[in-house]
């Protein structure tokens, strides 16, 4: 089951998978499904629909892509970067307050570990692309 996890300014709603999508996007820029669908680490064919879901509410748009004329690039359209800007700042300001009880210490060492685990996840898609 898909919970909504962010509401948007128009009283839409997106998935924890949509604002992935939305970030990875304004991360690496144009994308094709296939590429994305492997820095995610997902099925090409439920990000297909996940994508399409942005793409319907004007967030995502997709284009030839310049490189390979037969496959689609996907990119944030200026309405999903500011989607983004705001489920950005809602989601720090949401960190801020559950991790204030935090000693700062603690707070340094969970980020240290954070950004190690990150560092791991990131080898392992290097080392183990997906199918």
């Amino acid at each position: 089951m898909h919970r909504a996890a962010y509401k948007l300014q128009d009283g839409s709603t997106l998935t924890v998978a949509q604002v992935d999508v939305l970030e990875a996007l304004i991360t690496l820029g144009p994308i094709s499904v296939k590429e994305l669908a492997g820095y995610l680490l997902v099925d090409s064919s439920n990000l297909s629909r996940t994508v399409a879901s942005l793409v319907t509410v004007d967030l995502v748009s997709r284009e030839e892509d310049e490189r390979d004329r037969r496959s689609v690039a996907l990119s944030v359209t200026e309405r999903g970067r500011k989607a983004h800007e705001r489920i950005a700042h809602r989601r720090h300001e949401q960190l801020r307050t559950v991790l204030a009880p935090m000693e700062p210490e603690r707070r340094e060492l969970l980020a240290e570990l954070l950004d190690e685990y990150i560092d791991l996840v990131e080898l392992s898609k290097d080392e183990n692309p997906p199918a």
